[in-house]
């Protein structure tokens, strides 16, 4: 059974959601892709972090000079909005997105493409405000590629329900569509960062979480190792060592960067 996006909501009651919210993130999707057959797109970048939900088909995407496949289920997530390209086959040519026309609609929809099977996706982006927009300068890669069918079963009906919701005209729809992109944000970032040492990490960590959720609360606080350790709940030189582990890097550095 679906969840309401309240209760999806819940789930971002972390440090990450409060982080989020402190962010001021608001999310958008500003078209629809139908891409058929043989097909290639590609993107000049933006200053706001880019994203692809992928409802059918599938192709390749290329960033940074990094090339991975995607399928249907996926989100592509550009934190720092770096141009890119997709294409249904490697070698493929590519068309600037912008010279496509739209086809007006409540979303509105670019077509591309032979006759053939079908690839379709829904494209947004993020604005993200200070300090997470520091964050994903320094914590995440140029892309980002989370697999919703491989998350917890919710989400990939949250990435179900953004696509059958993204073309409400009513108030109402809009509010929902931009609770289930803060929902589907914290939790892309949580199934891609969630295992991968960095500035992230002590976000999903039990232990470090409740001294992170302090600083995220209290930014301006002097924070020192000791007082963290005791909002962890664990020693100093345990809280250190673990914060040293997951982190990569000193609980007082990781403040530093932080602010």
């Amino acid at each position: 059974m679906s969840r309401s996006p309240d209760s999806l909501t819940e789930r971002s009651a972390d440090p990450l959601g409060r982080l989020l919210r402190e962010a001021r993130v608001t999310g958008s999707i500003f078209s629809r892709a139908e891409l058929r057959g043989s097909w290639g797109l590609h993107t000049r970048g933006t200053e706001h972090a880019l994203f692809h939900v992928v409802v059918a088909g599938g192709g390749e995407v290329e960033c940074d000079g990094r090339t991975e496949a995607f399928s249907h289920g996926d989100v592509l997530l550009f934190p720092r909005g770096h141009a890119h390209a997709l294409r249904d086959s490697p070698g493929r040519e590519t068309t600037w997105i912008g010279s496509l026309a739209r086809i007006p609609g409540g979303v509105p929809t670019v077509e591309a493409g032979t006759p053939g099977s079908r690839t379709a996706l829904l494209c947004g982006s993020f604005r993200v405000g200070p300090p997470l927009d520091r964050i994903f300068a320094i914590g995440l890669p140029p892309l980002v590629r989370v697999s919703l069918a491989a998350t917890a079963g919710w989400l990939d009906g949250t990435g179900r329900w953004l696509a059958e919701t993204v073309d409400a005209s009513q108030s109402e729809g809009h509010v929902v569509v931009d609770r289930l992109l803060e929902v589907l944000l914290v939790e892309v970032i949580r199934a891609w960062a969630g295992n991968v040492p960095g500035i992230l990490a002590p976000l999903f960590d039990p232990v470090l979480a409740p001294a992170i959720g302090a600083v995220i609360s209290d930014p301006a606080r002097s924070w020192s190792t000791g007082t963290l350790a005791r909002r962890a709940g664990v020693s100093r030189t345990a809280f250190f060592e673990r914060f040293q582990a997951v982190a990569t890097e000193p609980p007082g550095r990781w403040v530093t960067r932080y602010r």
